[in-house]
Protein backbone atom coordinates (compact mmCIF):
# COMPACT_ATOMS: atom_id res chain seq x y z
CA UNK A 1 0.00 0.00 0.00
CA UNK A 2 1.43 3.53 -1.31
CA UNK A 3 1.82 6.33 2.00
CA UNK A 4 -0.40 8.68 -0.55
CA UNK A 5 -2.98 5.75 -0.11
CA UNK A 6 -2.57 4.52 3.88
CA UNK A 7 -2.60 8.44 4.59
CA UNK A 8 -5.90 9.16 2.39
CA UNK A 9 -7.05 5.50 3.71
CA UNK A 10 -6.39 6.94 7.90
CA UNK A 11 -7.79 10.37 6.44
CA UNK A 12 -11.54 8.38 5.72
CA UNK A 13 -11.61 6.38 8.70
CA UNK A 14 -10.85 9.79 11.23
CA UNK A 15 -13.36 11.41 9.02
CA UNK A 16 -15.82 8.75 9.33
CA UNK A 17 -15.75 8.58 13.00
CA UNK A 18 -15.43 12.36 12.96
CA UNK A 19 -18.78 13.09 10.82
CA UNK A 20 -20.54 10.48 12.25
CA UNK A 21 -20.25 11.32 15.94
CA UNK A 22 -20.34 15.73 14.69
CA UNK A 23 -23.90 14.32 13.30
CA UNK A 24 -24.60 12.70 16.12
CA UNK A 25 -23.72 16.47 17.96
CA UNK A 26 -25.42 18.26 15.54
CA UNK A 27 -28.18 16.64 16.34
CA UNK A 28 -28.33 17.12 20.43
CA UNK A 29 -27.76 20.91 19.79
CA UNK A 30 -30.53 21.09 17.35
CA UNK A 31 -32.92 19.27 19.76
CA UNK A 32 -31.43 21.72 23.20
CA UNK A 33 -31.84 25.11 20.47
CA UNK A 34 -35.22 23.77 19.51
CA UNK A 35 -36.45 23.28 22.87
CA UNK A 36 -34.81 26.10 24.86
CA UNK A 37 -34.93 28.53 22.46
CA UNK A 38 -32.01 31.04 21.33
CA UNK A 39 -31.83 32.81 24.33
CA UNK A 40 -31.55 30.16 26.59
CA UNK A 41 -30.06 27.79 23.92
CA UNK A 42 -27.17 31.11 24.02
CA UNK A 43 -26.89 30.30 28.09
CA UNK A 44 -25.93 26.67 27.63
CA UNK A 45 -23.67 27.42 24.85
CA UNK A 46 -21.77 29.28 27.29
CA UNK A 47 -21.38 26.49 29.55
CA UNK A 48 -20.61 24.49 27.10
CA UNK A 49 -17.85 26.53 26.09
CA UNK A 50 -16.62 25.96 29.55
CA UNK A 51 -16.52 22.42 29.69
CA UNK A 52 -15.06 21.77 26.40
CA UNK A 53 -12.35 24.86 27.30
CA UNK A 54 -11.21 23.38 30.57
CA UNK A 55 -11.52 19.68 29.37
CA UNK A 56 -9.43 20.37 26.11
CA UNK A 57 -7.19 23.11 27.71
CA UNK A 58 -4.72 20.11 28.77
CA UNK A 59 -4.84 18.81 24.94
CA UNK A 60 -1.20 20.14 24.78
CA UNK A 61 -0.29 16.58 27.30
CA UNK A 62 -2.18 14.60 24.47
CA UNK A 63 0.19 15.65 21.39
CA UNK A 64 3.36 15.24 23.89
CA UNK A 65 2.27 12.05 25.08
CA UNK A 66 1.57 10.98 21.26
CA UNK A 67 4.71 12.49 19.64
CA UNK A 68 7.11 11.68 22.36
CA UNK A 69 5.77 7.99 22.94
CA UNK A 70 6.35 8.11 19.12
CA UNK A 71 9.59 9.58 18.71
CA UNK A 72 11.18 8.81 22.22
CA UNK A 73 9.12 5.39 22.61
CA UNK A 74 9.94 5.92 27.02
CA UNK A 75 7.23 7.41 28.01
CA UNK A 76 4.18 5.55 29.83
CA UNK A 77 0.80 5.97 29.91
CA UNK A 78 0.19 5.93 33.64
CA UNK A 79 2.64 8.40 33.67
CA UNK A 80 0.85 10.82 31.08
CA UNK A 81 -2.70 10.12 32.47
CA UNK A 82 -1.77 10.87 36.63
CA UNK A 83 0.36 13.92 35.09
CA UNK A 84 -2.93 15.24 33.23
CA UNK A 85 -5.32 14.81 36.20
CA UNK A 86 -2.91 16.24 38.32
CA UNK A 87 -2.37 19.23 36.67
CA UNK A 88 -5.99 19.81 35.74
CA UNK A 89 -6.97 19.65 39.52
CA UNK A 90 -3.98 22.60 40.27
CA UNK A 91 -5.65 24.13 37.77
CA UNK A 92 -9.36 24.11 38.26
CA UNK A 93 -9.26 24.21 42.06
CA UNK A 94 -8.54 27.74 42.01
CA UNK A 95 -11.22 28.25 39.50
CA UNK A 96 -13.84 26.47 41.61
CA UNK A 97 -12.65 29.23 44.74
CA UNK A 98 -12.81 31.85 42.91
CA UNK A 99 -16.35 30.98 40.78
CA UNK A 100 -18.51 33.65 42.30
CA UNK A 101 -16.39 36.12 41.25
CA UNK A 102 -15.94 35.24 37.50
CA UNK A 103 -19.55 34.42 37.17
CA UNK A 104 -20.40 37.63 38.55
CA UNK A 105 -17.44 39.28 36.16
CA UNK A 106 -17.44 37.51 32.20
CA UNK A 107 -20.77 35.53 32.56
CA UNK A 108 -23.55 37.71 34.14
CA UNK A 109 -26.38 35.37 33.09
CA UNK A 110 -25.00 32.09 34.10
CA UNK A 111 -26.49 30.71 37.17
CA UNK A 112 -23.45 29.19 39.58
CA UNK A 113 -25.04 25.98 40.13
CA UNK A 114 -24.66 25.16 36.22
CA UNK A 115 -20.78 27.12 36.23
CA UNK A 116 -19.94 23.76 39.03
CA UNK A 117 -21.61 21.23 36.98
CA UNK A 118 -19.51 22.80 33.85
CA UNK A 119 -16.40 22.11 35.75
CA UNK A 120 -17.15 18.47 36.83
CA UNK A 121 -18.12 18.28 33.28
CA UNK A 122 -14.77 19.28 32.38
CA UNK A 123 -12.70 16.87 34.52
CA UNK A 124 -14.60 14.10 33.21
CA UNK A 125 -14.43 14.95 29.81
CA UNK A 126 -10.32 15.53 30.14
CA UNK A 127 -10.37 12.07 31.06
CA UNK A 128 -12.21 10.52 28.73
CA UNK A 129 -9.94 12.47 25.78
CA UNK A 130 -6.64 10.67 27.12
CA UNK A 131 -8.16 7.39 25.28
CA UNK A 132 -8.70 9.33 22.22
CA UNK A 133 -3.91 10.19 22.72
CA UNK A 134 -3.90 6.50 23.63
CA UNK A 135 -5.24 5.14 19.94
CA UNK A 136 -3.51 8.01 18.35
CA UNK A 137 -0.18 7.03 19.95
CA UNK A 138 -0.36 3.39 18.50
CA UNK A 139 -2.24 4.80 15.25
CA UNK A 140 -5.89 2.68 16.19
CA UNK A 141 -7.72 4.79 13.84
CA UNK A 142 -10.70 2.16 14.02
CA UNK A 143 -10.82 2.00 17.51
CA UNK A 144 -10.63 5.84 18.27
CA UNK A 145 -13.42 6.24 15.48
CA UNK A 146 -15.69 3.64 17.70
CA UNK A 147 -14.94 5.23 21.15
CA UNK A 148 -15.73 9.07 19.60
CA UNK A 149 -19.00 7.71 17.89
CA UNK A 150 -20.18 5.75 21.00
CA UNK A 151 -19.08 8.66 23.10
CA UNK A 152 -22.15 11.19 21.59
CA UNK A 153 -24.66 8.36 21.18
CA UNK A 154 -24.07 7.74 24.56
CA UNK A 155 -24.77 11.43 25.21
CA UNK A 156 -27.80 11.62 22.87
CA UNK A 157 -29.51 8.62 24.80
CA UNK A 158 -29.37 10.35 27.49
CA UNK A 159 -30.93 13.73 26.40
CA UNK A 160 -33.45 11.76 25.21
CA UNK A 161 -34.58 10.12 27.86
CA UNK A 162 -34.46 13.51 29.89
CA UNK A 163 -36.33 15.05 27.23
CA UNK A 164 -39.16 12.29 27.35
CA UNK A 165 -39.45 11.95 30.95
CA UNK A 166 -39.30 15.56 32.50
CA UNK A 167 -39.54 17.68 28.77
CA UNK A 168 -39.29 21.65 30.12
CA UNK A 169 -38.93 20.55 33.98
CA UNK A 170 -35.03 19.98 33.43
CA UNK A 171 -33.06 23.46 33.82
CA UNK A 172 -30.92 23.88 31.09
CA UNK A 173 -27.07 23.26 32.98
CA UNK A 174 -28.37 19.59 33.88
CA UNK A 175 -27.99 18.70 30.12
CA UNK A 176 -24.10 18.79 30.72
CA UNK A 177 -24.22 15.91 33.14
CA UNK A 178 -25.18 13.84 30.32
CA UNK A 179 -21.74 14.27 29.05
CA UNK A 180 -20.15 13.11 32.01
CA UNK A 181 -22.19 10.05 32.36
CA UNK A 182 -20.82 9.34 28.80
CA UNK A 183 -17.44 9.88 29.79
CA UNK A 184 -17.43 7.80 33.08
CA UNK A 185 -19.02 4.89 30.96
CA UNK A 186 -16.48 5.19 28.08
CA UNK A 187 -13.85 5.37 30.78
CA UNK A 188 -14.86 2.27 32.56
CA UNK A 189 -14.84 0.00 29.46
CA UNK A 190 -11.37 1.35 28.49
CA UNK A 191 -10.17 0.81 31.89
CA UNK A 192 -11.28 -3.15 31.69
CA UNK A 193 -10.36 -3.99 28.14
CA UNK A 194 -6.78 -2.35 29.20
CA UNK A 195 -6.81 -4.18 32.44
CA UNK A 196 -6.49 -1.57 35.07
CA UNK A 197 -4.58 1.96 34.66
CA UNK A 198 -1.92 2.42 37.37
CA UNK A 199 -1.94 5.93 38.69
CA UNK A 200 2.02 7.11 39.02
CA UNK A 201 4.36 9.43 38.23
CA UNK A 202 7.88 8.21 37.49
CA UNK A 203 11.20 10.79 37.13
CA UNK A 204 10.51 10.52 33.31
CA UNK A 205 7.81 13.06 33.74
CA UNK A 206 10.41 15.58 34.25
CA UNK A 207 11.87 15.15 30.84
CA UNK A 208 8.42 14.61 29.19
CA UNK A 209 7.46 18.02 30.83
CA UNK A 210 11.16 19.25 29.58
CA UNK A 211 9.65 18.09 25.87
CA UNK A 212 6.12 19.20 26.49
CA UNK A 213 6.30 22.32 27.97
CA UNK A 214 5.75 24.43 25.08
CA UNK A 215 2.97 22.21 23.44
CA UNK A 216 1.25 21.96 26.83
CA UNK A 217 1.08 25.93 27.51
CA UNK A 218 0.67 26.36 23.13
CA UNK A 219 -2.43 24.33 22.80
CA UNK A 220 -4.08 25.80 26.34
CA UNK A 221 -3.81 28.94 24.27
CA UNK A 222 -5.23 27.60 21.08
CA UNK A 223 -8.17 25.92 23.06
CA UNK A 224 -8.49 28.95 24.61
CA UNK A 225 -8.17 31.17 21.44
CA UNK A 226 -10.65 28.71 19.73
CA UNK A 227 -13.64 29.86 22.47
CA UNK A 228 -12.72 33.07 23.56
CA UNK A 229 -15.09 34.82 20.81
CA UNK A 230 -17.88 33.38 22.32
CA UNK A 231 -16.60 34.20 25.96
CA UNK A 232 -15.78 38.10 24.96
CA UNK A 233 -19.20 38.17 23.30
CA UNK A 234 -20.87 37.13 26.28
CA UNK A 235 -19.83 39.55 28.11
CA UNK A 236 -21.36 42.39 25.69
CA UNK A 237 -24.05 40.33 23.80
CA UNK A 238 -26.91 38.38 25.44
CA UNK A 239 -30.73 36.94 24.32
CA UNK A 240 -31.18 35.77 20.95
CA UNK A 241 -27.70 37.36 19.02
CA UNK A 242 -26.04 34.94 21.12
CA UNK A 243 -27.79 31.81 20.19
CA UNK A 244 -27.72 32.68 16.45
CA UNK A 245 -23.72 32.71 16.49
CA UNK A 246 -23.75 29.58 18.91
CA UNK A 247 -25.55 27.74 16.14
CA UNK A 248 -23.20 28.90 13.42
CA UNK A 249 -20.75 27.64 15.53
CA UNK A 250 -22.45 24.16 16.05
CA UNK A 251 -22.16 24.21 11.77
CA UNK A 252 -18.83 25.64 11.30
CA UNK A 253 -17.71 22.37 13.90
CA UNK A 254 -19.15 19.90 10.64
CA UNK A 255 -15.76 21.77 8.70
CA UNK A 256 -13.78 21.26 12.04
CA UNK A 257 -14.44 17.53 12.20
CA UNK A 258 -12.22 17.37 9.22
CA UNK A 259 -9.73 19.60 10.27
CA UNK A 260 -9.33 17.30 13.25
CA UNK A 261 -9.17 14.22 11.54
CA UNK A 262 -6.34 15.94 9.64
CA UNK A 263 -4.46 16.59 13.04
CA UNK A 264 -5.18 13.05 14.55
CA UNK A 265 -3.43 11.72 10.92
CA UNK A 266 -0.43 14.33 10.10
CA UNK A 267 1.20 14.84 13.78
CA UNK A 268 2.08 10.96 13.93
CA UNK A 269 3.47 11.29 10.30
CA UNK A 270 5.79 14.35 11.35
CA UNK A 271 6.70 12.31 14.52
CA UNK A 272 8.31 10.41 11.71
CA UNK A 273 10.15 12.54 9.60
CA UNK A 274 13.92 11.94 9.94
CA UNK A 275 15.23 13.78 6.77
CA UNK A 276 14.56 16.58 4.39
CA UNK A 277 12.92 14.02 1.53
CA UNK A 278 10.50 12.70 4.05
CA UNK A 279 9.42 16.04 5.39
CA UNK A 280 8.76 16.68 1.41
CA UNK A 281 6.26 13.70 1.51
CA UNK A 282 4.58 15.35 4.55
CA UNK A 283 4.29 18.33 3.16
CA UNK A 284 2.77 17.06 0.17
CA UNK A 285 0.48 14.58 1.70
CA UNK A 286 -0.42 17.55 4.33
CA UNK A 287 -1.43 19.90 1.45
CA UNK A 288 -3.22 17.07 -0.14
CA UNK A 289 -5.51 17.44 2.72
CA UNK A 290 -6.08 20.95 2.92
CA UNK A 291 -7.07 21.29 -0.46
CA UNK A 292 -10.01 18.41 0.37
CA UNK A 293 -10.83 20.64 3.78
CA UNK A 294 -11.43 23.98 1.29
CA UNK A 295 -13.39 22.12 -0.47
CA UNK A 296 -15.42 21.20 2.03
CA UNK A 297 -15.61 24.34 3.58
CA UNK A 298 -16.59 25.67 -0.19
CA UNK A 299 -19.60 23.31 0.12
CA UNK A 300 -20.87 24.55 3.56
CA UNK A 301 -20.63 27.58 2.92
CA UNK A 302 -23.20 27.46 -0.57
CA UNK A 303 -25.37 25.65 1.62
CA UNK A 304 -25.29 27.24 4.80
CA UNK A 305 -28.90 29.04 5.10
CA UNK A 306 -30.57 25.80 4.36
CA UNK A 307 -28.50 23.78 6.41
CA UNK A 308 -29.73 26.11 9.16
CA UNK A 309 -33.22 26.55 8.18
CA UNK A 310 -33.40 22.75 7.76
CA UNK A 311 -31.94 21.99 11.03
CA UNK A 312 -32.65 24.72 13.44
CA UNK A 313 -35.63 26.53 12.29
CA UNK A 314 -36.75 29.70 10.64
CA UNK A 315 -36.02 31.41 13.94
CA UNK A 316 -31.97 31.10 13.55
CA UNK A 317 -31.85 32.05 9.99
CA UNK A 318 -29.16 35.14 10.77
CA UNK A 319 -27.18 32.41 11.79
CA UNK A 320 -25.96 31.74 8.32
CA UNK A 321 -24.35 34.67 7.49
CA UNK A 322 -22.09 33.95 10.57
CA UNK A 323 -21.34 30.59 9.33
CA UNK A 324 -19.90 31.76 6.14
CA UNK A 325 -17.66 34.51 7.43
CA UNK A 326 -16.78 31.77 10.01
CA UNK A 327 -15.34 29.63 7.23
CA UNK A 328 -14.02 32.56 5.77
CA UNK A 329 -11.84 33.23 9.23
CA UNK A 330 -10.86 29.42 9.34
CA UNK A 331 -9.20 29.54 5.53
CA UNK A 332 -5.76 30.92 7.18
CA UNK A 333 -6.04 28.24 10.13
CA UNK A 334 -6.82 25.54 7.58
CA UNK A 335 -3.47 26.83 5.46
CA UNK A 336 -1.07 26.38 8.16
CA UNK A 337 -1.98 22.86 9.37
CA UNK A 338 1.33 21.12 7.53
CA UNK A 339 3.73 23.86 9.01
CA UNK A 340 2.09 23.85 12.47
CA UNK A 341 2.60 20.49 13.15
CA UNK A 342 6.36 19.87 10.76
CA UNK A 343 7.07 22.40 13.92
CA UNK A 344 7.27 19.46 16.33
CA UNK A 345 10.22 17.73 14.02
CA UNK A 346 12.05 20.73 14.11
CA UNK A 347 12.06 20.79 17.91
CA UNK A 348 10.78 24.46 17.90
CA UNK A 349 7.53 24.07 20.26
CA UNK A 350 8.09 27.24 21.53
CA UNK A 351 7.08 28.84 18.71
CA UNK A 352 3.91 27.53 18.75
CA UNK A 353 3.15 28.80 22.47
CA UNK A 354 4.36 32.67 20.67
CA UNK A 355 1.87 32.30 18.18
CA UNK A 356 -0.99 31.38 19.50
CA UNK A 357 -0.15 33.71 22.73
CA UNK A 358 -0.05 36.43 19.60
CA UNK A 359 -3.94 35.15 18.36
CA UNK A 360 -5.41 35.76 22.12
CA UNK A 361 -3.48 38.75 22.44
CA UNK A 362 -4.69 40.37 18.61
CA UNK A 363 -8.05 39.18 20.05
CA UNK A 364 -8.73 40.45 23.27
CA UNK A 365 -7.22 43.50 22.70
CA UNK A 366 -9.04 44.63 19.62
CA UNK A 367 -12.15 42.12 20.15
CA UNK A 368 -13.69 44.72 22.11
CA UNK A 369 -13.01 47.37 19.51
CA UNK A 370 -14.72 45.54 16.55
CA UNK A 371 -17.62 44.62 18.50
CA UNK A 372 -18.75 47.97 19.16
CA UNK A 373 -18.12 48.87 15.61
CA UNK A 374 -19.45 46.23 13.82
CA UNK A 375 -21.21 43.59 16.31
CA UNK A 376 -20.87 40.39 16.08
CA UNK A 377 -19.23 40.18 12.73
CA UNK A 378 -16.26 42.32 14.11
CA UNK A 379 -15.02 39.67 16.04
CA UNK A 380 -15.28 37.33 13.56
CA UNK A 381 -13.11 39.53 11.58
CA UNK A 382 -10.61 39.84 14.59
CA UNK A 383 -9.97 36.11 14.34
CA UNK A 384 -9.62 35.61 10.80
CA UNK A 385 -6.81 38.20 10.88
CA UNK A 386 -5.09 36.37 14.13
CA UNK A 387 -5.15 33.31 11.73
CA UNK A 388 -3.83 35.34 9.16
CA UNK A 389 -0.72 36.54 10.83
CA UNK A 390 -0.14 32.77 12.44
CA UNK A 391 -0.43 31.72 8.96
CA UNK A 392 2.67 34.33 7.66
CA UNK A 393 4.86 33.55 10.99
CA UNK A 394 4.31 29.67 10.28
CA UNK A 395 5.62 29.64 6.23
CA UNK A 396 8.30 32.08 7.35
CA UNK A 397 9.62 29.99 10.06
CA UNK A 398 8.93 26.58 8.61
CA UNK A 399 11.34 27.53 5.39
CA UNK A 400 14.02 29.27 7.68
CA UNK A 401 14.25 25.81 10.01
CA UNK A 402 13.42 23.79 7.47
CA UNK A 403 16.26 24.83 5.61
CA UNK A 404 19.16 24.77 8.38
CA UNK A 405 17.58 21.88 10.56
CA UNK A 406 19.94 18.97 11.30
CA UNK A 407 18.01 15.66 11.80
CA UNK A 408 18.84 14.41 14.88
CA UNK A 409 18.57 11.09 16.44
CA UNK A 410 15.87 9.69 18.79
CA UNK A 411 17.31 10.98 22.59
CA UNK A 412 15.04 12.40 24.62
Amino acid sequence: MSRKFATLKSFSVISFGNITSRIISAFISILLARQLGPSVFGNYSILFAVMTTIGLGFSGLDITYVHSAIKFKNIKFSNYFSTKILLFLIIVIPITLFSKLIINNYFRNISLIGFFIALIASFFFASYTTIYAYFQRHELYRKYAIVQVSYYFIVLIIILLGLTLFSKNIPYYYYLISYIIASILIFIVFIIKRKGIELKIDPDVISFFKFGKWIILSELSLVLFARLDLIILSHFITGASLGYYSAAIKIVNIYLVFTAAFSVIMLPKASKVKNKAEQKKFYKSGFLLVALLIMIAVVIMLSSKFVVILFYGKEYIPAFKYVILLLLAYLPFTLYQPFRYISYTFNNTRLLFIITLIQNIILISLGWYSIKMFGINGIIYIKGFAYLVALIIFVYMSYKMGKNFKYESNSL
